[in-house]
Formats: C-alpha cells, sequence, structure tokens
C-alpha cells in the first residue's frame, strides 16, 4: 500500500474539469499527476499551472516595492481534470472537488493500474478498480 502524500487543498473556483489548489508542501512542478476525491470516486488530475498568490496584495500595491508582503504569499497550482475509472473506462466527474478538499500526489500504483487499463481493457477488466 502506497503512502499517500498530500501536496495541496483544493481553492474555491473549482469546476469538475479543473481546480486550483494552494500548495502545501514544497514546490510542485508542471505535468505532475495529483488525486482528489470528488465523491466516492477518486479523480486523476494533471497540474497545468503554477503560479504564486497574495491575498493583501493589488498589482498597484506590488509594483510600488513595499518590502515584507512576500512572506503572505503562497503557491498555487491549477489541474486538470483526466478523470478517473469505472468498469475499465475513464469517466469524467459530474460534480467539481469541494473547497478544502486535499490534494495528494498520484502514487505509481494509481498511475500504473490506470494505464494497463487503459491499455488493455479486455485484458484487466476483472482487476480495474
Amino acid at each position: 500500500m502506497e503512502i499517500q502524500e498530500q501536496v495541496g487543498t483544493v481553492l474555491d473556483g473549482a469546476t469538475p474539469l479543473s481546480f486550483p489548489f494552494k500548495v502545501v508542501k514544497g514546490d510542485i512542478p508542471l505535468h505532475e499527476y495529483v488525486k482528489v476525491e470528488v465523491g466516492k470516486n477518486v479523480v486523476l488530475a494533471e497540474v497545468v499551472g503554477v503560479g504564486a498568490r497574495n491575498p493583501i496584495v493589488r498589482e498597484k500595491i506590488a509594483t510600488l516595492g513595499i518590502n515584507g508582503l512576500e512572506r503572505y504569499g503562497y503557491e498555487v497550482a491549477v489541474a486538470e481534470v483526466l478523470g478517473y475509472l469505472e468498469d475499465g473506462r475513464i469517466m469524467r466527474p459530474k460534480y467539481a472537488p469541494k473547497p478544502n478538499t486535499p490534494v495528494y500526489l498520484a502514487g505509481t500504483q494509481a498511475l500504473l493500474l490506470s494505464c494497463i487499463c487503459l491499455l488493455s481493457r479486455h485484458v484487466c477488466k476483472d482487476i480495474c478498480p
């Protein structure tokens, strides 16, 4: 069994197709795969954008060069939903992940099982979740 490593929490503004999340542990690179619970399903997603956000700084204030404001900032990533496996098929969720839902790195087990099931549905139909 793989250990789940939480890398973030879902922010407001999520849709069934993509979701922003606050990165809570280290940096997350582009094209990293993450997973999040949506209802009873574990949905696989790919990080397609990484940036920063500072809730107390607007663009005009940032241009003034006030020191010390950077400590209030945090990294934000955007993940594009790839889907979840159901009966050997990729399904898209109909609902967005809820704000504050934990976001985890997609472990190699989940990725390998997804690839195997997609590449050979007829062979592994019985083992796909």
